[in-house]
């Protein structure tokens, strides 16, 4: 028997089966098309790697690179909120426990379905809760502390005499500077 004639992409090996009689490949690589009227052929594909969806991931890859506060996961607490609210929605627990399904059918009884639906929305809220510690994560990480804060004002006022040499001029630019950051921050608690 002939060997198949196909050669491996990515290797570039000649196939190892046996053609099938009447071809020079083996069914795996199309011999016994069913447009012949013989069944086998190659297997179908899916679509999953053509062309077409690299650019459309590629396009989704780029917008998530642009993407400028990438940390910022709201959306998804929104929506798995949102998720967990529909859910618990549409749960109706009066027939779940109302529920006496037949002995023989090997359904799950009341008290179990209602045990797979609690399993489903621990599971959700859950999801949630890890979404949350992780957004707090990030937020940790990425804010400055207090002693960091202190630091930069410290070095703020010791650089200011050589930019601002007149002394009426760095307090205006001080005042007009820390004026504005009490606006954004608000009233200082400690009464400052």
């Amino acid at each position: 028997m002939a060997q198949c004639t196909a050669q491996s992409k990515r290797t570039g090996e000649q196939c190892r089966r046996h053609a099938v009689t009447g071809y020079s490949v083996c069914q795996v690589h199309g011999a016994g098309s069913p447009h012949q009227g013989r069944p086998g052929g190659a297997p179908p594909t899916t679509g999953r790697y053509s062309l077409a969806k690299q650019k459309a991931l590629a396009a989704k890859v780029s917008q998530y690179l642009a993407d400028p506060a990438p940390g910022d996961l709201r959306a998804e607490l929104a929506l798995l909120r949102a998720l967990l609210q529909t859910y618990l929605d549409r749960l109706d627990l009066d027939a779940l426990l109302d529920s006496t399904p037949d002995e023989d059918d090997g359904a799950p009884t009341g008290a179990e379905a209602l045990g797979a639906q609690i399993q489903a929305v621990y599971g959700m809220v859950d999801a949630i809760a890890k979404l949350v510690e992780r957004i707090a994560r990030i937020l940790a990480t990425t804010a400055l502390t207090q002693a960091e804060l202190q630091l930069i004002q410290v070095a703020f006022l010791h650089a200011l005499p050589e930019f601002l040499p007149d002394p009426d001029q760095r307090r205006a630019f001080v005042a007009r500077v820390f004026g504005q950051t009490r606006q954004l921050l608000g009233p200082d608690p400690q009464g400052d």
